[in-house]
């Protein structure tokens, strides 16, 4: 059995936040395996919690009622998907303003996920 740690630097504010992993492993792989694995693992943590996080403010969402927690997660990621499959470079943010406050760039959006059913 091998073991390996992987620890990650972050900042939010101004103290830093470190994260380690611990990772236990039943047949000897190489560390260039390893590396691709547990980046990979992370690049999904990075890519829909991060935007989640940043583009919706997930993190201080304080709603605990009943199935509320759940539906509004649901609700973001499927709000997520359909920005992402509109396709211009803007970010999530801009396109979240741009929905609220134009109806065809909301239909521009709406429309995109009959284009890619």
């Amino acid at each position: 059995m091998e073991c390996f740690f992987q620890q990650a630097d972050t900042r939010r504010g101004k103290l830093p936040d470190i994260h380690t992993a611990m990772y236990l492993l039943s047949s000897p792989t190489g560390a260039r395996a390893i590396l691709r694995w547990a980046t990979g693992r992370w690049a999904i943590e990075n890519s829909l919690h991060w935007v989640l996080d940043v583009t919706y403010d997930e993190d201080r969402c304080r709603v605990r009622d009943g199935n509320a927690a759940h539906n509004l997660a649901l609700l973001r990621r499927l709000s997520g998907n359909l920005l992402k499959l509109e396709g211009s470079k803007m970010s999530s943010k801009a396109k979240r303003f741009l929905c609220a406050s134009s109806r065809a760039f909301l239909c521009r959006v709406l429309h995109a996920l009959n284009v890619h059913a």
